[in-house]
């Protein structure tokens, strides 16, 4: 008869090797639309935790790294426990579609401080369809902020119906003088104007990183770039260039706001 091979059992140190080779933290998504307080939410889960837990965070933004500078601002964690993905399209798509970014990130710190207890992920501001993929976080958070102005005595009706009326009048005025420049009229006349609006309102002084604006800061970013805009015209340049030089206008006035938007966080910290 022959002899069935003997199969070696693994020593007790081999065993603790394979079983710490596949011990991964507990992984937390955070997701929800954009200004609900995402970002908050971990920065007060890692004040209460941190100090209990080994904990660390991945942030995602497309093209920024901002809200992983204002963890870092806030002191809530190590800085090194905190990694940005920037992921160059929709956020659900680094959540949801492709994960790899995220992943490695999340990997990454779990190799780097190994043991971690708690991994949290954020999301960016997406919609009310934002949801992660299983195979990235083990459970996830959706925040959403319903604006409960209205326990405060704020008349929240009022502001809306303000807001949605005056909305109405604006888009309605900026119509009739576009179709009275172009002698005619079309729905999607308005096409690709969002980057020369953006950059007014970003050159007037409103933060896109939350905070106050103002009308007559936006009225004075318009003229600005109006005034640039005429001047390329007057100089006999490219009307392709246009959206380039509005483009890197926009892309600096956002770096000086970032600096001084981590400056002040940094200050009140």
């Amino acid at each position: 008869m022959p002899e069935v091979p003997t199969v070696p059992k693994p020593s007790p140190a081999s065993a603790d090797r394979a079983v710490s080779a596949v011990r991964r933290a507990l992984r937390l998504g955070v997701c929800g639309p954009v200004g609900t307080g995402k970002t908050s939410l971990i920065g007060l889960i890692c004040a209460e935790l941190g100090g209990e837990l080994s904990m660390a965070v991945v942030t995602n933004d497309i093209y920024t790294d901002e809200d992983a500078r204002m963890l870092r601002a806030a002191g809530v964690l190590a800085a090194e426990r905190i990694r940005a993905v920037e992921t160059g399209a929709c956020p659900h798509t680094a959540i949801r579609d492709d994960i790899s970014a995220n992943l490695f990130a999340v990997e990454d710190l779990e190799s780097d401080f190994d043991p971690v207890d708690l991994v949290v992920v954020e999301s960016g501001g997406d919609n009310l369809t934002a949801t992660f993929s299983p195979a990235l976080v083990d459970v996830q958070v959706f925040v959403l902020d319903v604006a409960g102005g209205g326990r405060s005595g704020v008349d929240i009706r009022h502001i809306r119906m303000a807001a949605l009326t005056l909305t109405g009048v604006f888009a309605g005025a900026a119509g009739v003088i576009t179709a009275t420049r172009l002698a005619s009229g079309s729905s999607n006349s308005g096409t690709a104007f969002e980057l020369e609006v953006i950059t007014a309102v970003v050159l007037g002084g409103t933060s896109l990183m939350g905070g106050r604006g103002s009308v007559i800061g936006s009225a004075i970013g318009a003229l600005t770039l109006g005034i640039i805009s005429n001047g390329l015209v007057l100089l006999r340049v490219d009307v392709y260039w246009v959206p380039i030089v509005q483009g890197t206008i926009l892309i600096v006035a956002i770096f000086l706001n970032s600096k001084l938007f981590t400056r002040i966080v940094g200050s009140t910290t």
